[in-house]
């Protein structure tokens, strides 16, 4: 059967009309009239949302995730194996035994040794917009399980590599609204049987979605929210609500969404109020995160945070994967209500051929200041202790990989040059991840990097990491900051147990939660 186009859509929608069922909706989508989600007591206002932000295997030293343990001093074998140099031209030489090349020792980008210190965390010169971000800011040093790209991904999103759902997936299951009928998520499909009420709309292979590609997922593409084909629905709207079972087999979708699918057409077609490109809070969004022009605000901050420092390198850089559009859809979904999360590809990529120190830092950088100033924007609409931004990547990358090419690199500050040799880099187990929110007001990092290159966990939140303590995997660390920063999460009169972490992410125990990240 042929897609399900708009005039379908118009016909379904009249006779559901006809059938009595316009009244409720599956979506969780605002009604204009009420201003809140259609069959739905809880406001656009109330509503959390959170944005996820995977960063590929990035390097987490040169993106910033991952952060030195005190001012001027990476820890041992960060960049050359047993030694802790990256500054200048080293006498010493790198054998090469694969390639049996001798190549000279300029190894390191420079500014990557320029730190700064902000409360508990300290940032090299990339990560300068992360500064202002400090207090709400909590950086975890992970083991991130697995060095496999695809099993480590799912990890870093899901908790495990078994059927969990994303973090978005389960947390809006958790807080949902239950006089609503259905809750949406963007960017991944990974639900489980503990997220029955959940929808999804995929991202793009490899970018994300824009504000005018997510309305058109909802009209005209090959699937609605709830993942059913729209071939299939239409057949449905013309046999009947049956058709649920025999299309699909029992349990595929809740029973309750046989009574009201239809209903929900007349509300694709109408998309969501305050979703568009032309709302004002989302052209001021957009504008800020622009690098339309010179006086742009996103120039005029990067210019402030930089100086002259490779801020054009910066700038010009590739912000891979749609970042700025998946900023923008994020904001606009957070603020309108339209879904409880998203999922964003942000910049990083694979190394293993040099040049880490150049794409990895400048593209990471970009995306930080684009983070500060649409974290400015979060702000300034009232939502900051509404939006939760989970940052992570898949594993970092080690200092240097045998047989990989040393790419040549330069930077630019002022009018001086320097090159640095970049070298290829291999997976390896660390990972980095952040949380921001306007919920933590004791910003501060746990964990970090020791001598060797190795992950460890704290005490405390000040960074420092202690060799007796394992460093925690990304379920642990996400599931004690979903427990500590929304209450939903809390069953009353078992506030120490984190039993509905458990019910969205099995392989959760008691013992998981992080005491240290229980004090942000």
């Amino acid at each position: 059967m042929s897609g399900f186009s708009r005039r379908d859509l118009l016909k379904a929608a009249m006779g559901s009309a006809a059938l009595g069922l316009g009244g409720s909706t599956i979506f969780g989508f605002l009604d204009p009239k009420k201003g809140r989600a259609f069959g739905s007591s809880q406001s656009s206002a109330d509503r959390k949302f959170v944005l996820y932000v995977h960063m590929g295997s990035a390097d987490g030293l040169a993106a910033g995730l991952l952060q030195p343990n005190s001012v001027g001093n990476w820890p041992s074998g960060c960049f050359v194996k047993g030694q802790n140099h990256i500054l200048g031209t080293d006498k010493k030489m790198w054998i090469d035994p694969v390639w049996d090349s001798v190549i000279p020792l300029k190894l390191g980008n420079p500014l990557m040794m320029e730190h700064h210190k902000a409360g508990a965390h300290i940032l090299h010169h990339y990560a300068k917009p992360l500064i202002p971000l400090a207090q709400n800011l909590v950086n975890v040093t992970c083991n991130p399980r697995s060095l496999d790209h695809g099993v480590a991904r799912i990890i870093q999103q899901c908790g495990a590599s078994t059927n969990n759902p994303h973090w978005i997936s389960g947390v809006a299951q958790t807080v949902r609204d239950v006089s609503a009928a259905s809750t949406l998520v963007v960017g991944t499909d990974r639900r489980s049987n503990a997220t029955p009420d959940v929808a999804a709309i995929k991202n793009p292979v490899g970018r994300n979605l824009s504000i005018a590609e997510f309305q058109r997922s909802l009209k005209d593409d090959v699937s609605v929210p709830m993942g059913v084909p729209k071939s299939a629905l239409a057949a449905m709207s013309a046999v009947g609500e049956g058709m649920y079972r025999e299309h699909f087999g029992p349990g595929f979708v809740p029973l309750q969404y046989e009574s009201s699918y239809r209903s929900a057409l007349s509300n694709l077609i109408e998309g969501i109020p305050g979703l568009a490109e032309t709302d004002p809070s989302v052209i001021s969004l957009r504008a800020a995160l622009s690098e339309a022009s010179n006086s742009s605000p996103l120039v005029s901050a990067a210019n402030a945070t930089w100086g002259t420092k490779d801020t054009a390198g910066i700038l010009a850089s590739d912000a891979r994967k749609n970042v700025e559009n998946g900023l923008v859809l994020a904001g606009a979904l957070a603020k309108s209500g339209g879904a409880y999360g998203l999922m964003m590809n942000g910049p990083g990529g694979d190394a293993h051929f040099g040049g880490s120190q150049d794409h990895d830092s400048r593209g990471s950088a970009k995306f930080w200041l684009q983070l500060q100033l649409f974290w400015n924007w979060i702000a300034a609409q009232g939502l900051e202790n509404n939006v939760l931004v989970i940052i992570t990547h898949e594993f970092s990358r080690t200092p240097f990989t045998f047989g990989g090419s040393n790419l040549n690199c330069s930077i630019t500050q002022g009018s001086a040059t320097t090159e640095f040799n970049s070298p290829g880099t291999d997976h390896h187990p660390v990972s980095g991840l952040y949380f921001l929110s306007g919920l933590i007001k004791n910003g501060g990092r746990y964990g970090g990097v020791l001598d060797g290159y190795t992950a460890a966990g704290s005490k405390n939140l000040n960074g420092l990491p202690d060799a007796s303590v394992a460093a925690p995997s990304t379920l642990q660390a996400v599931g004690t900051m979903l427990f500590k920063l929304f209450p939903e999460f809390t069953y009353p009169g078992q506030e120490s147990s984190p039993r509905k972490v458990r019910e969205m992410w099995p392989q959760f125990k008691d013992s998981d939660l992080i005491m240290p990240l229980m004090e942000v």
